[in-house]
């Protein structure tokens, strides 16, 4: 007897061509610009049970249901993880379920963790206001903490490397990016259906942060299963609370011993960005190679994208002057005469289409030497020949009355109305 098994996750076929212009386009912005593995971040959301226990369970042979305590649990939480390609972590985003910050840690337990973010979302996802929260709490503090560390000059931008999630790409956001910091962070989308071979949190982080999280809620349970045999209760009375009260504030102390374990273990990030290679941005030949690929395939925008705001200069630049009234209402003004000017623009070249394939179908047709009448004589319209129809009952219809009133014994039929 063996376990069902599932379908594999289905790779492109073309995996090994976006896996060199990812590459490279992280290539060519660090030889452009100079950007340092310290200003380079992949973050990721990863979901994590709240009671994350193992699937096996020392049992008698020959048990037919074999229980495992908070196996048919499925509340979950989202937690944000970032590593940077230095071969160091990011700290962390917590995102629980619920509608106000009362499903949150207590303030006291959030005082534990300095610098974590706890959010909130209605289904625990990752939603525009986390992410906003997450650039705002976590990653431009801990940007511009490195950007003073490391020295570097005020143009050089940093790059954050994200997945294809709805979020991440959504007009929202990426407009809110640029809105707000410019041309100062730069971001890099995995190829859809690639994060498992391109992302470096999903090759090796993600993984051992689960394991490391299981291990922590399995030594949990042991725990409180030996107290609870060593105050004299049988092994059949054992009782778990799993009330989320009891479990959130443990499962907040899981993630920062996992995060621990994890940030002294430098050579898993650092294989994780070998596998997908993105390590390769630093070495010379693959940059020349990255920027001729760049002149064939235009692997990064050339201009601004148009209705963005003033660019920063940096992480910690001025805020653009807000435009006054006047310029407000005179850009809307110039932003409704542009769509309306593309959108006749494109409804003519729709028409002037549709007429050259009319033309090329009439000399198909001439070619053929068939003859063509050009003009018709139009067809009376169907209203106007109702209405013709109606008039003429209409004076049947009076003719008969008239009749009647004059003595003759067939009544008048029903009057007919006009069409509309």
């Amino acid at each position: 007897m063996r376990r069902a098994t599932q379908c594999a996750a289905h790779r492109p076929r073309d995996l090994e061509k976006l896996k060199l212009e990812f590459n490279a386009r992280l290539a060519v912005i660090v030889a452009r610009e100079g950007v340092p593995p310290g200003l380079v971040l992949n973050i990721d959301q990863t979901g994590a049970q709240l009671l994350c226990v193992k699937q096996v369970k020392r049992a008698p042979c020959g048990t037919k249901d074999v229980c495992v305590t908070g196996l048919s649990d499925k509340r979950q939480v989202t937690v944000v993880l970032g590593c940077f390609a230095d071969n160091t972590l990011m700290l962390p985003q917590v995102v629980f379920q619920g509608r106000s910050d009362r499903c949150l840690p207590t303030i006291t337990q959030q005082s534990a963790y300095p610098g974590w973010d706890f959010a909130f979302s209605k289904n625990h996802w990752s939603t525009l206001g986390t992410m906003k929260r997450l650039f705002q709490n976590i990653i431009v503090p801990e940007l511009l903490r490195r950007r003073t560390a490391l020295g570097v000059q005020e143009r050089t931008p940093s790059v954050v490397v994200l997945d294809c999630w709805t979020v991440h790409r959504s007009q929202e956001f990426r407009q809110w990016m640029y809105d707000t910091y410019g041309r100062s962070i730069r971001l890099i989308y995995v190829p859809a259906g690639c994060t498992g071979q391109l992302q470096p949190l999903d090759v090796t982080v993600n993984k051992e942060f689960k394991t490391l999280l299981r291990a922590e809620c399995c030594e949990h349970v042991a725990a409180e299963t030996s107290r609870q045999l060593g105050q004299g209760v049988s092994t059949e009375a054992v009782v778990y609370d799993l009330t989320l009260a009891t479990l959130r504030p443990c499962f907040v102390t899981w993630i920062g011993r996992a995060i621990a374990s994890m940030s002294h273990n430098t050579a898993l990030i650092n294989r994780a960005f070998e596998l997908t290679g993105l390590s390769r941005a630093w070495d010379r030949a693959f940059q020349m190679q990255s920027m001729d690929l760049d002149d064939e395939v235009t692997l990064l925008p050339r201009t601004v994208p148009r209705g963005s705001a003033m660019p920063l200069e940096s992480l910690g630049g001025k805020v653009p002057t807000p435009l006054s009234k006047h310029h407000r209402c005179q850009s809307a003004m110039t932003t409704q005469h542009s769509t309306s000017r593309r959108t006749n623009q494109q409804a003519l070249s729709r028409h002037l289409q549709a007429l050259s394939c009319h033309l090329q179908a009439l000399s198909r047709h001439l070619a053929r030497g068939r003859s063509l009448t050009i003009f018709r004589a139009p067809l009376e319209p169907s209203h106007k020949r109702r209405c013709s129809r109606a008039k003429v009952s209409n004076a049947k219809h009076q003719r008969r009355l008239l009749r009647h009133t004059a003595g003759e014994h067939h009544p008048p039929r029903p009057h007919i109305k006009q069409p509309r």
